[in-house]
């Protein structure tokens, strides 16, 4: 039985963290099976602090069970040592290894990489080209008492990830990307990770970009487990009917960016039905900084801007009948189901999902979607879903992150006229033929929930890494 540590920004409520948290499902169901010894690092992205002094989490952002399960696999002492300044971890002795986790690396490990993958050239980022990897290694020395799983920068601690990763017997970097090629810093980590042993992909559509590229790196199609809870929040459904009262409403959920197309997805449902009773909910946010009406002026002035090019026999609608309601507050999961229970479908025309996490979620309250014919999102969407045409245009108007975005990648440009069509076209099979709108619901459901579960998704893991 071999060691298996997972490492990935398992705490953090952002969609890597959720992606990270599927994989430790699967894992520790192979734990579970007596194939693996699972431990786990976790590296979190977010300036919150979700665990007190006790290791207990603090709100309920992370489920409760998997919450503890984390913390019980954990290879240190704590969940949120980065979070931490050094005279705080050195007080409460949070630098320590315990005999269980000295054992686990002593014997070797395996390494599943949940991390930006861009990340694995970062050693070798330097200036000069330079750096003294030695410093790095071994992250754990029982005679000479050395631990260098973490290190002191300034008066923080950090994770030895690269340490972590050169020291472990092989490596599996989880690869999850919008665009068609792989970008040239990820490319730079693989070619400075000698132990990579597979990359795992989110869908086949990141497969494909990385099989197509140039690195002699293989890759295979490891799904996100879902299985999520529907439970809903009663009184924000409640006002959620008063708005849509008995009419159609779609709704789409993301943070605001220009990768989202939340201009296209505003443009197209303007046009088609600014002369009926139709709701659009957005649960989006621009900045969690942000008061709640701050983001909604901001975001009614976009729509308003939207509004004033659209143009009907050459003169600017002077009243729509659609309405666009914005829900940017902090939402739990109970009330973000709400959204999802209060909608007859999904609507995106994001420029490029390597997964799409929400139209999973959506899924499961067996109701249809409408989205992009290109993108991870295909793994599990039924045939018969409402695909919009699109385009591969080079990539622009992303984030300045140098070695990742360029306009040498292309994403996913939705067309205007076919998302119209496709709102249409559910709109009308959802007031014409009612049962077969809920039958198609039911079917979108079952083809997801087959191939996203925790039975299938496991299955796929165990062959991903090795285990006959």
């Amino acid at each position: 039985m071999k060691n298996v540590l997972l490492i990935g920004q398992l705490t953090d409520i952002s969609g890597y963290g959720s992606a990270a948290r599927s994989y430790f499902k699967s894992l520790l169901k192979l734990e579970e099976q007596g194939l693996i010894n699972l431990k786990i690092v976790n590296f979190s992205c977010e300036s919150v602090t979700r665990e007190d002094v006790d290791g207990n989490q603090i709100g309920t952002d992370i489920d409760p069970e998997i919450f503890q399960k984390l913390s019980a696999k954990n290879l240190l002492s704590r969940l949120y040592i980065t979070n931490m300044d050094i005279d705080e971890s050195i007080a409460s002795n949070n630098v320590e290894l315990s005999e269980d986790s000295l054992k686990f690396i002593e014997e070797g490990y395996e390494l599943v990489y949940f991390l930006i993958n861009a990340w694995l050239a970062s050693p070798w980022d330097s200036e000069d080209g330079s750096f003294p990897v030695e410093d790095l290694l071994p992250i754990s020395d029982r005679q000479n008492r050395e631990n260098k799983v973490l290190f002191k920068l300034g008066d923080r601690l950090l994770i030895n990830i690269y340490g972590i990763t050169l020291q472990a017997s092989r490596v599996y970097p989880c690869f999850v990307w919008e665009t068609d090629k792989v970008p040239d810093l990820c490319i730079k980590g693989y070619k400075h990770t000698p132990n990579i042993e597979n990359v795992l992909c989110a869908c086949e559509w990141n497969k494909n970009t990385l099989d197509d590229s140039s690195i002699e790196v293989s890759g295979v199609t490891v799904p996100y487990t879902i299985s999520p809870k529907t439970d809903y929040n009663v009184e924000l459904g409640q006002k959620l009917r008063e708005i849509k009262k008995e009419n159609f409403a779609m709704c789409s959920v993301a943070q605001w960016s220009h990768r989202k197309g939340f201009d296209i997805l505003i443009k197209s449902y303007l046009m088609e039905f600014y002369k009926e009773d139709v709701t659009l909910f957005l649960k989006t946010y621009a900045s969690i900084e942000e008061t709640t009406e701050a983001q909604n002026k901001y975001f009614a002035q976009i729509i308003d801007g939207i509004k004033s090019t659209i143009q009907h026999n050459g003169k600017v609608i002077p009243n729509y009948r659609c309405k666009i309601v914005i829900l940017s507050s902090i939402m739990s999961k109970e009330q973000i189901n709400s959204i999802y229970q209060n909608s007859d479908a999904y609507v995106t025309t994001t420029r490029g999902e390597g997964f799409g996490l929400p139209i999973a979620e959506f899924l499961h309250f067996e109701k249809p979607v409408i989205v992009p014919d290109k993108g991870g999102h295909l793994d599990f969407c039924h045939p018969n879903s409402f695909y919009i045409e699109s385009s591969y245009e080079p990539c622009f108007g992303m984030p300045n992150s140098p070695g990742l975005y360029s306009f040498e990648q292309n994403y996913v440009e939705c067309s205007i006229r076919s998302t119209r069509e496709q709102m249409r076209s559910c709109y009308n099979l959802y007031k014409d033929s009612p049962d077969n709108f809920s039958k198609l619901g039911k079917e979108s459901y079952e083809y997801c929930s087959s191939y996203l579960s925790i039975e299938n998704t496991t299955n796929i893991m165990k062959e991903a890494i090795g285990i006959s």
